[in-house]
């Protein structure tokens, strides 16, 4: 294989965030309780990511803490 070959394999970023995707895969009533546990402060995103992962669905707490500072140009994500 060649670099052209190689570079004709590299994907799009997608345009919506992780978290978005995840809250589309739930219910109603479990993607409200998501997003509310992750707009607390109060919430360790550690923790959160743990449980998440525990139910099938792979969240770093770094995209957690990037979800919840959604409007903050660098520090957050495509979410407004």
């Amino acid at each position: 294989m060649t670099l052209l070959d190689d570079l004709a394999t590299v994907k799009k970023n997608l345009s919506t965030c992780t978290i978005a995707r995840i809250t589309k895969q739930l219910s109603a009533k479990e993607a409200e309780a998501l997003l509310k546990l992750i707009d607390d402060p109060e919430i360790s995103p550690t923790s959160l990511s743990r449980v998440l992962a525990k139910n099938g669905f792979n969240v770093s707490r770094q995209v957690i803490n990037r979800h919840r500072n959604r409007g903050k140009k660098e520090l957050g994500c495509t979410c407004k």
